[in-house]
């Protein structure tokens, strides 16, 4: 079994205030087979859209969406972090 990625201060600390992981996340929100292979290995789903702009307006004003989407986050991010940030961040060390 995978352990769940976690999101530590730093993680968090980074996903905020760090430009270059914040670009490294932001590749990788975008790059839709590496989401969907992580929900695959870690069992969690990317929250989807709705088929209607009303179920769409009912998780708005109930906040399930975005319960959904701070659910996915809270691993994707730390797993960004831990398995393409730092891994790029020591190539980049071991270069210069």
């Amino acid at each position: 079994m995978t352990d769940i990625p976690v999101m530590t201060p730093q993680v968090a600390f980074d996903a905020i205030h760090n430009e270059a992981f914040r670009l490294v996340l932001k590749e990788s929100i975008e790059a839709s087979d590496f989401i969907d292979e992580f929900c695959r290995v870690f069992g969690c789903e990317k929250p989807e859209r709705r088929a209607s702009a009303l179920e769409e307006m009912i998780d708005q004003a109930t906040g399930y969406r975005q319960h959904q989407w701070n659910e996915f986050f809270k691993q994707f991010i730390p797993f960004v972090h831990r398995v393409v940030y730092m891994p790029l961040l020591c190539q980049l060390d071991n270069q210069g």
